[in-house]
């Protein structure tokens, strides 16, 4: 099974890539996510894969690093639009 961090979960990527894994639970879990304004959303998937590891708003480039480092995932989906899913 490979765990998956998905950044910008809240958003089309991420939401797609949530949809991916709900239907592939065999290959696949959440191992942790991040949404930049969607708090309910990122509230509401962390619940529904019993996530450990969450990210929300205002997030430094440290704590992205401690997000990483916390969920050790095998895979990493980024969707954050913009220049900021570039750091």
């Amino acid at each position: 099974m490979k765990k998956v961090l998905v950044l910008g979960c809240s958003g089309s990527i991420g939401s797609n890539t949530i949809d991916i894994i709900r239907n592939m639970k065999d290959q696949f879990c959440v191992c942790g996510v991040q949404a930049h304004t969607n708090e309910i959303k990122l509230n509401q998937i962390a619940e529904e894969f019993s996530c450990p590891s969450l990210l929300s708003c205002n997030a430094t480039y440290d704590d992205f690093q401690r997000l990483i480092d916390k969920s050790k995932p095998d895979i990493i989906v980024n969707g954050i639009a913009g220049a900021a899913g570039l750091m």
